[in-house]
Parts: structure tokens; C-alpha cells; sequence
């Protein structure tokens, strides 16, 4: 199976150069190679900062470990905890650097483009701008690295919990 999400979770591909989505001119305009870091990675979820898309704009991508191309095709416990993974995500997003908007683009005619189910966390300022805007290489994976940092120290700490879910 060649997918590309597939390949990172693996660590077969540990970077993404834009060419297998937009084409070698379009990719070469975009601006390099981005190491590809999971900031976040579990038994069944796994997230990173992608690459500067055709608007120079980055976003966080969370992904199920299993392939499943559609949203349909996860079962409960994976939508489960794929969904608890993002809300994590989404938790140390808004204290650290604003809100964020969360989306699942569904089938190639709703612009799914990678047939592997994938949300996107985009984080806006207050005027409703992407946060994460022309990052070169070396920004990007400061701010992966960053990120990866401050969810690891928010599972540690709530590992010591005992809080009640209720």
C-alpha cells in the first residue's frame, strides 16, 4: 500500500517535500524538504506539523495509526480515542497559542486528497488568520519540537491525576 501517512507512521518517509501533492513546480515554489516530527504519538493516534500548503500555511494533522481511508471505516474505540487524542491536542493549542479550527474533509469530492483519515487542527489568531504562516524548515521543526514538549508535560502531568472524569 503506498500512503503517504502510512509511510510516515512507519518512518519509511521522515520528511515531506510537497511534490506527491502538488507537483515538482508548485512543490519547489512552497519551499524545501519539512522533517515530519509526531508531536504526538500513541497506541492509535498520530499527529504532526505539516508542511506549508499551497497558502503558505501550516497546520496539525492527527491521524489514526490504522489505515482507514474514510471516517466511516473507523471503528468506536479508534473514533474514541482518536477523538480524546485531539482534544488533548486541542487543550494545550488554545493555552499556548490560540483557537483553532478542527476539520475532516471526507471522500476526494469533499477535498480529501490523501485517502487516509486525517483531521486538521488549524490554529487562528483573533482575527481569524491561520497562527502557523511561513515557517522555513528549521521554524517548523522548532515549533514541532515545541509542541511535541508541551503535550508530553500535559500527559505527565495528567497521568498523576486522579481527577474524576464526571
Amino acid at each position: 500500500m503506498d500512503c503517504l501517512f502510512c509511510e510516515f507512521i512507519s518512518g519509511k518517509r521522515k520528511c515531506h517535500d510537497n511534490v506527491s501533492l502538488y507537483g515538482k513546480r508548485k512543490a519547489a515554489r512552497l519551499n524545501s524538504v519539512y522533517e515530519i516530527i509526531n508531536v504526538i504519538e500513541d497506541k492509535y493516534a498520530f499527529a504532526f506539523l505539516t508542511p506549508p500548503n499551497n497558502l503558505k500555511e501550516h497546520e496539525l494533522i492527527v491521524i489514526p495509526k490504522k489505515h482507514c481511508e474514510s471516517f466511516e471505516d473507523l471503528s468506536k474505540p479508534l473514533l474514541t480515542e482518536l477523538i480524546l487524542e485531539i482534544q488533548k491536542i486541542v487543550r494545550i493549542i488554545r493555552l499556548h497559542y490560540g483557537d483553532c479550527k478542527i476539520l475532516l474533509n471526507n471522500g476526494l469530492a469533499a477535498e480529501q486528497y490523501i485517502p487516509h483519515v486525517h483531521f486538521h487542527l488549524i490554529v487562528k489568531d483573533k482575527n481569524q488568520n491561520n497562527l502557523w504562516r511561513g515557517l522555513r524548515p528549521t521554524e517548523h521543526m522548532k515549533l514541532s519540537l515545541e509542541i511535541q514538549k508541551k503535550l508530553k508535560n500535559r500527559n505527565r502531568l495528567e497521568s498523576k491525576s486522579n481527577d474524576s472524569p464526571l
